[in-house]
């Protein structure tokens, strides 16, 4: 099982305390803008006195449309997880409590009155019927109370049903924005500014978005949106594109039909060429995404996180390929095993920064070294392998170019020298293994018998070490 060293851990805990910090200020933000709405209503309601206080236009909220918003807005912050098991029960008393007086409120319509709650707050002689929320407010509340009652349950069952309550009030307020498109080419649908106060739309909407962010939980339909790994980032992607394409289509249809760019029957007949070419777009902007995603996967389980070389599975991987198409077309085929030198010594002198930059520069010295075609990977601490499509003769060229560039050192650098073996592919029977393990063979033998030469790290010829 792979484990994260510290420095992983301390930055995966910097991230979701960061991620945690924002959404907890969104929250905040959100909870305070609904607060600043209801609340005046409310109190211009109650207190005659103050309404002049509250902003033009707002007073069209009725009494128990603002009580039925803080109730909700009361019954979200009671029902936190960090809250105790007794204020969660305080947030599920009140959001039974809205999806009552909602309730009670809808079948009123249906001409059944239970009992008098439309001005137990305050009179209204202004609404046809006084103080009674609309149909719609009273549907959204009856959701919303729904949701609010499953919040803060513990069992799997009720909180798909705060899942569901959460998309269905989701549905119900597209469907306000969707009349806007829609109501003036006489589609059937409800007009935003007759049945239903912008000011409570603005609210429904803000809770709806705290509900949201509520199932943002693990476990919960919306946690996908939090992911870090490939879902997360589609779903990010993906989701306010879904949302916004259809209102973007229709509002394109409608100033083509307004400013008479197109007739309404040609405009409805553009409509779905229009959506066939955005979700060809949006499908091909996927696939892209996708497709970025999983090379950044492939290459960071095959390339090696220090020096950016293929790491030992990505090496084998590769090679292994290589060493087969040399086979079939009866090329030439060889394989370096490098070591460098005194590794532990400047790891345990000066530090392991150090060795760790001279690992990277190891690597960037064989890049340039060697051709692209060619396969550098990283495969211990201090190892490295090259395999390449050429001739022994063509690989002691690389060597020397890798000689040359190793031998220019600042003042800066721990000085940078390696061993190294070759082996090249002479019979049929050669495999990739056996070439690695002769190329290591000879590495090895040429560090024992530099290991006889007193005190100085002397660089062999070429063609010493092509010797058995």
């Amino acid at each position: 099982m792979q484990t994260l060293s510290g420095r992983q851990r301390q930055r995966a805990l910097f991230w979701r305390k960061g991620e945690s910090t924002s959404l907890h200020a969104v929250r905040i933000v959100t909870a305070t803008v609904v607060m600043l709405v209801a609340f005046p209503v409310l109190l211009g309601w109650v207190l005659p006195d103050t309404a002049k206080f509250v902003p033009a236009g707002w007073m069209a909220m009725k009494a128990n449309t603002a009580l039925l918003i803080l109730m909700s807005l009361a019954s979200l912050l009671a029902t936190e997880r960090s809250r105790s098991r007794w204020m969660k029960m305080v947030g599920a008393v009140l959001g039974l409590a809205v999806f009552v007086l909602a309730g009670v409120t809808a079948i009123q319509y249906a001409d059944i009155h239970l009992f008098e709650v439309n001005t137990m707050l305050a009179p209204d002689p202004y609404g046809r019927v006084p103080g009674r929320p609309s149909l719609q407010a009273s549907i959204g509340f009856l959701l919303m109370g729904v949701a609010l009652c499953t919040l803060g349950g513990r069992t799997r069952r009720t909180l798909r049903v705060a899942d569901g309550m959460a998309m269905l009030l989701i549905l119900f307020l597209l469907s306000f924005v969707g009349s806007i498109f829609f109501t003036t080419e006489g589609s059937p649908g409800w007009s935003l500014k007759r049945q239903l106060a912008p000011e409570t739309f603005l609210c429904l909407c803000l809770l709806t978005a705290l509900v949201a962010l509520r199932r943002t939980e693990p476990g919960g339909i919306f946690h996908i949106f939090r992911e870090r790994g490939m879902g997360g980032k589609t779903a990010r992607l993906a989701g306010p594109a879904a949302l916004a394409f259809p209102f973007v289509l229709s509002g394109l249809r409608e100033v083509m039909i307004r400013f008479h760019l197109l007739t309404t029957n040609y405009a409805i007949a553009f409509a779905p060429a229009v959506t066939a070419v955005l979700a060809l777009l949006f499908v091909m902007l996927l696939a892209r995404r996708n497709r970025d995603l999983e090379t950044a996967l492939h290459d960071l389980s095959l390339r090696d996180e220090l020096t950016g070389v293929y790491n030992r599975r990505g090496f084998h991987l590769l090679a292994e390929q290589a060493f087969r198409e040399a086979v079939r077309a009866s090329s030439g085929f060889s394989v370096i095993f490098l070591d460098v030198d005194d590794l532990k010594v400047i790891n345990d002198t000066a530090g392991h920064d150090d060795g760790s930059r001279l690992l990277q520069r190891m690597a960037k010295e064989l890049h340039h070294a060697f051709r692209l075609t060619d396969i550098v990977g990283r495969i211990g601490g201090d190892e490295f392998l090259v395999a390449a499509k050429a001739t022994q003769s063509e690989i002691l060229h690389a060597i020397q170019r890798l000689h040359d560039a190793t031998s220019v050192t600042s003042e800066e650098e721990f000085p940078l020298r390696f061993s190294y073996g070759i082996a090249s592919r002479e019979t049929m029977s050669d495999t990739l293994t056996d070439l690695i393990q002769q190329a290591d063979a000879r590495m090895y033998e040429t560090k024992r018998r530099r290991k006889g030469e007193s005190g100085a790290h002397l660089r062999m010829e070429p063609e010493e070490l092509t010797q058995r």
